[in-house]
């Protein structure tokens, strides 16, 4: 089980991970296939091609179809699905239909709306785990050459290296920099804000793109905004708990015991009136 804190502000910051007894700080197996992210099986012109395609209809529809409508071959079409799927652009079973986000790419991209296309990719990638710690590991080597950034997106994904994995792991470069989240400076893909980017990047996340996995959070707590009376700032707690399903059980006095702490600490903080 692990439980990990991460309190943000922009003066203040602050990352906590505890673990379980017994339990390693990160996994490092990742050669199963229930470990594999699906990257894109083209280009980001095709990808883009059949996001058009799936917006510009109303029901579900089978690769086919969609390949008519995009003018690429359906085999391409059932080579991106896993992904787009996996981003929440389209949706289905054997046959798929876009999403309400992926309706919203779509048509950005069918008006050529830069705004409309990186606010609505960033909206994507921001909920995408996988995507997310992409960005993160950009932002911990201060940046990263395109080819390398490639190399290291089909490494993450668990993914053999030949030309059709490579050219999906571009296509994801593609995504990043259309996002507005990196941004080719200096011969490198640099983060862009890196310091405005969301609470989903935390120290777990970092440690998880070196080659590991990170285990999706089972539920998500907020703690309401605290003020520390000595410097005015206010800090905002969120607590990610991720275990098991064997671990749910004794979830529920181990978290009680943890804001029972967290609050005690913070009331420990508050000036004593004096008379």
């Amino acid at each position: 089980m692990r439980i990990l804190i991460h309190t943000g502000h922009d003066n203040l910051k602050e990352d906590t991970l505890l673990t379980s007894e017994g339990e390693g700080a990160v996994e490092t197996a990742r050669n199963s296939k229930e470990e594999r992210f699906r990257l894109p099986g083209s280009s980001y012109q095709e990808l883009v091609k059949i996001i058009r395609a799936y917006g510009s209809l109303d029901k579900e529809a089978g690769p086919v179809e969609v390949g008519n409508v995009a003018v690429v071959h359906f085999t391409i079409v059932s080579r991106n699905n896993a992904f787009l799927v996996a981003i929440g652009v389209i949706e289905g079973g054997q046959k798929k239909m876009a999403t309400e986000k992926g309706r919203a790419l779509a048509r950005a991209l069918d008006h050529d709306m830069p705004d409309a296309i990186q606010l609505n990719w960033r909206e994507i990638v921001l909920a995408n785990e996988f995507l997310l710690q992409l960005v993160t590991a950009v932002r911990i080597r201060k940046g990263m050459e395109p080819s390398t950034l490639q190399a290291h997106v089909a490494y993450s994904a668990g993914m053999p290296k030949n030309p059709g994995v490579m050219a999906g792991a571009g296509a994801v470069v593609d995504i990043l920099t259309a996002a507005g989240l990196v941004k080719e400076e200096g011969g490198k893909l640099v983060v862009t804000n890196a310091e405005r980017m969301p609470d989903q990047i935390t120290s777990e996340t970092a440690a998880s793109v070196e080659g590991a996995p990170a285990r999706t959070p089972s539920s998500t707590t907020i703690l309401p905004g605290s003020r520390i009376p000595e410097s005015g700032l206010a800090v905002t707690i969120q607590i990610q708990v991720q275990c098991t399903a064997n671990e749910i059980d004794g979830l529920g006095p181990k978290l009680r015991t943890l804001l029972r702490e967290i609050t005690g600490a913070a009331a420990s903080q508050e000036p004593k009136d004096t008379q």
